[in-house]
Order: C-alpha cells, then sequence, then structure tokens
C-alpha cells in the first residue's frame, strides 16, 4: 500500500503512481504485523492499486511477499468508479481458519511509522 515499498522492492527510480480501490469476496485477517487476505463471500478489501508492467516486477514482488502469501484472482473496484477485471492479489497462502491469522485490521499508519524503515533502508545499503 506505500508507494516508497514498492519503489524500494521493486528497484524503481521513483515511487510508483497508486490508486485508491477496493476488492470483493474477501477479507483482512492479521498473520503478526502483517495483512492477509483471505476468501470471504460478502466481505471488502479497500486498498491501493498498481499496475505492474513487467514480468521481473511480478517476480520481485512475488519474492517479497514471500511463500506465505499466493496470488488470488480478483476484480478491482477503483474509487474512481472504474473496474479493473481480470486483477490480482496476493492472498494468504496457508488454511484461511489457521491459527496463525487473527481478526483485525492493517494499520497502515503504523506500519510506515514503526516498520517501514526496515525495508526502505535496504534500498539505501545496497
Amino acid at each position: 500500500m506505500d508507494p516508497e515499498v514498492l519503489q524500494t522492492v521493486l528497484d524503481l527510480s521513483e515511487p510508483p503512481k497508486t490508486q485508491s480501490g477496493s476488492i470483493y469476496g474477501f477479507k483482512v485477517k492479521m498473520w503478526g504485523i502483517y495483512p492477509a487476505v483471505v476468501p470471504q463471500k460478502e466481505g471488502k478489501v479497500p486498498g491501493t492499486v498498481w499496475r505492474i508492467s513487467t514480468a521481473d516486477q511480478l517476480r520481485k514482488l512475488s519474492e517479497y511477499e514471500t511463500a506465505a502469501y499466493t496470488r488470488c484472482s480478483c476484480e478491482v473496484y477503483l474509487d474512481s468508479g472504474e473496474v479493473l477485471g481480470d486483477s490480482q492479489t496476493f492472498c494468504w497462502g496457508g488454511d484461511p481458519k489457521s491459527k496463525e491469522l487473527e481478526d483485525g485490521q492493517f494499520d497502515l499508519v503504523r506500519y510506515q511509522r514503526y516498520f517501514k524503515d526496515s525495508v526502505v533502508r535496504k534500498r539505501d545499503t545496497e
């Protein structure tokens, strides 16, 4: 959800342009400090959308997300009203009823305050 994290993970020259939107048929659970999207028939997950333009970007993003997550098909409903069919999001790769997951919501501001530097700092030291 954070353009600077995407910039670092994907080794982009500048933060990517993102858009706000939502996906339906999913809900957020928490895996420690990380959000884990899991299927839920009546669910809605607000988030940030970015269009990947190369296979290498998809590979890097998949590596960053680790094997704990898998790609799931979805439609993205942008806040602008546009619908992006044939889209993908990263979902929890394990059992959605796993005891590793807890109810809760991802707090982007908290993540940015306490954890973001551990990702973004890598760019400065490499």
